[in-house]
């Protein structure tokens, strides 16, 4: 199966949930290492932009996968989300393929549904290819490379929902029974309250 490349965003400062949402457990394993683990083998490069908490976030990543990820410092996380979109895909360098992007805090996704996104990417390189559930749009998103250059013109807590939007023309939603998708982590502390 061909692998693309794979953005994971975890630069966040985790107001909501500090110090660090990324970094609590289920069952026994880092919530960052759960979201990384369903892109392992499926996507190269794989890429973590950190940020906030950096070293710690390193640390748990290097424990679980050495060497299977590029992580990238993000020294302008403060900025908000944009920053990290940017800063993943200069690590790329040159990009001739679809590129997809996943914030670090979907801990939930299947790794058969990143799979099934992926493939319709390659499929479908033109197309925006992200998961549905129910009719939600969630993560991970793939985007073609000539529309890349819209994501590095973001700015401040601006992402990739917004050239989705923008283009709604040639977006390729998949539709999935997995909710994890679209549930991110602050959205699952508020509803195990």
């Amino acid at each position: 199966m061909t692998a693309l490349p794979v953005i994971i965003t975890a630069a966040g400062r985790s107001t909501r949930h500090p110090p660090n949402k990324l970094l609590l457990k289920r069952d026994g394993v880092p919530l960052i290492v759960h979201t990384v683990a369903a892109f392992v083998g499926l996507s190269d490069p794989l890429i973590v932009v950190t940020g906030h908490d950096s070293g710690a976030l390193t640390k748990t990543l290097e424990e679980h996968y050495p060497g299977v990820a590029t992580l990238v410092f993000n020294a302008d996380y403060r900025e908000g989300l944009s920053t990290s979109l940017r800063a993943g895909l200069k690590a790329l360098k040159t990009v001739v393929s679809p590129v997809g992007f996943c914030n670090g805090d979907r801990p939930f996704i299947r790794r058969e549904t990143v799979r099934d996104v992926l493939q319709a990417a390659v499929r479908h390189p033109d197309k925006i290819s992200f998961p549905c559930f129910q009719e939600q749009p969630g993560q991970p998103i793939f985007f073609p490379h000539d529309l890349l250059y819209e994501l590095e013109a973001l700015s401040g807590e601006e992402g990739g929902r917004i050239v989705r939007d923008r283009y709604r023309k040639r977006c390729w939603p998949i539709a999935v029974h997995d909710r994890g998708v679209m549930l991110d982590l602050d959205r699952y502390f508020m509803e195990h309250r």
